[in-house]
């Protein structure tokens, strides 16, 4: 079917059988239909959608985009090489896959590189064969990149500094070091391996000193690393020369010192203060056991000690001298209240308290035992010298002195009490046995003894002269009230009593016997002189 136009095929319509597709035409052009979309058709459009064949991407050959590309789907490229060049890069994905091309074993490196113009290029890549990220600056491998997993010992890495500080700066652990600084700890220090000693040098103007331990022992070691003092494991404290305090020297257990021992206040252990030359304190001297010193014990306040107080030369103490055993000086035991002993008290010179001397056994001195106010012994008070209180002297058993005994107001022993030159007492000389004087016995009241009163001078009492055996004076026998004797009265010169004179046996005077009232003798009545009565 054929429609003309001025004489002239314009619409030509051709059929095989029913299809018309590609066989219609207008003025020898084909009519398109939609049969003849998609590929193949040698169609040659002059647009597409309006858009000129330049504006789009040719997939055939190399091809430039000069607009904005957004690919809402994925993008492949096969090739080898993308090259971008554009200032900045933006990629949505939060990884991105090098190598990803990769199966099987790993043999490749990977990462990024920097171009550098006409320097040589950094990179950062991932080193396969050690396993690791490392950087690679202009050619030179700086290795491997670290990371908090790297710290910690073992991680074979040799910093310039840590925290800006160089190595020098630091105190090594393995080897000796020197700080030049000051150090401070404000935990705990350890010192040691647990096998064998440690100790801390210290390095000063003038000698050198060392701090030591071993085996539990702890101190300070002279020039010659001996100890010069230290704490033992019994925690003793031992020191080489003195201990000195300016308030109190304590020790829970025991104090030595091979010199002195010397505080300001008090010196104090729970056993023993023991110290080879003195130990001296402002106030007192106390020790659970004993207090010994190689020359003086000395204290403005007391002295005590447990078991014994005991000194080379002197103990002195302004107030007390006590001791639950004995006391003992080599010189001198010097109180200004009391020296107390549970047992002896003795001293090569002299025993002098203010007020009292008391030991539940015997008081021995070399020279003197002198008292304010008691002397009392359990057993003996001896002494080469004098015996002196400014009360009583009461001992248990004797009383002995090389000079005088002498008493305020009674002299008592449940023995003998014995003077080289005299026994005194402003009231009572009572003995259980002897009162023996080299000169005189004299008392104000009475004089008694439970056997024999003798003297190389006179026997004087206030009120009664009484022995249970023997009254013998070398001279006289003078009493305020009797003279009384088991057995013999006997006197060099006089027999003298303002009331009676009573003897079991004989009354014998080198002169005269007197009395007020009456001379009673079981035997004689004997004077060379006189006997009135």
């Amino acid at each position: 079917l054929t429609f003309q136009y001025n004489g002239s095929d314009r619409l030509d319509i051709t059929s095989v059988s029913n299809a018309f597709t590609g066989l219609t035409t207008i003025d020898s052009n084909r009519i398109l239909t939609t049969a003849d979309e998609g590929a193949g058709n040698g169609l040659d459009a002059d647009t597409v959608d309006g858009l000129q064949a330049s504006q789009f991407l040719r997939s055939d050959t190399d091809d430039t985009m000069t607009g904005s590309l957004t690919i809402t789907g994925d993008l492949t490229v096969s090739g080898t090489t993308t090259t971008i060049n554009t200032e900045t890069v933006l990629v949505s994905d939060n990884i991105i896959t090098l190598n990803s091309d990769v199966t099987g074993t790993p043999t490749e490196n990977s990462g990024f590189e920097v171009e550098r113009g006409t320097e040589t290029n950094s990179s950062m890549l991932w080193d396969e064969t050690n396993g690791y990220f490392k950087l690679l600056s202009a050619g030179t491998d700086l290795g491997r990149i670290i990371t908090t997993a790297d710290e910690g010992a073992g991680n074979g890495f040799d910093a310039d500094t840590v925290d800006g500080l160089q190595a020098a700066q630091f105190l090594r652990a393995d080897a000796d070091d020197t700080a030049t600084g000051n150090i401070t700890i404000e935990g705990g220090l350890t010192l040691g391996d647990g096998d064998g000693d440690a100790y801390i040098d210290f390095n000063v103007v003038g000698p050198n000193r060392r701090l030591y331990s071993l085996n539990g022992d702890i101190g300070f070691l002279n020039s010659s690393l001996n100890y010069a003092a230290y704490s033992d494991s019994d925690d003793n404290f031992i020191v080489g020369n003195n201990v000195n305090a300016g308030n109190d020297v304590t020790a829970t257990n025991s104090m030595a010192a091979l010199n002195n021992v010397t505080a300001g206040n008090d010196v104090s252990a729970l056993n023993d203060v023991s110290a080879n030359v003195d130990v001296n304190a402002g106030r007192n001297v106390n020790a659970t056991s004993n207090v010994t010193a190689g020359n003086n014990v000395t204290a403005s306040g007391a002295v005590s000690a447990g078991t014994t107080v005991s000194a080379g030369t002197d103990v002195n103490a302004t107030q007390d001298v006590t001791a639950g055993r004995n006391v003992d000086a080599t010189t001198n035991v010097t109180a200004g209240n009391d020296v107390t002993a549970g047992r002896n008290v003795d001293a090569t010179s002299n025993v002098t308290a203010g007020n009292n001397v008391t030991a539940t056994n015997s008081i021995t001195a070399g020279t003197t035992v002198n008292a304010g106010t008691n002397v009392t012994a359990g057993n003996n008070v001896t002494a080469s010298g004098a015996v002196s209180a400014g009360t009583t002297v009461n001992a248990g058993t004797d009383v002995n002195a090389g000079n005088n005994v002498n008493a305020t107001q009674n002299l008592t022993a449940g023995n003998d009490v014995s003077a080289g030159n005299d026994v005194t007492a402003t009231v009572d000389v009572n003995a259980g046995q002897d009162v023996n004087a080299t000169r005189n016995v004299d008392a104000g009241v009475n004089v008694t003894a439970g056997q024999d009163v003798n003297a190389t001078r006179n026997v004087d009492a206030g009120n009664d002269v009484t022995a249970v055996v023997d009254v013998n004076a070398g001279q006289d026998v003078n009493a305020g009230l009797d003279v009384n004797a088991s057995r013999d009265v006997s006197a060099g010169n006089d027999v003298t009593a303002t009331v009676d004179v009573n003897a079991g046996q004989d009354v014998n005077a080198g002169l005269d016997v007197n009395a007020s009232r009456n001379v009673d003798a079981g035997n004689d009545v004997t004077a060379v002189v006189d006997v009135n009565a």
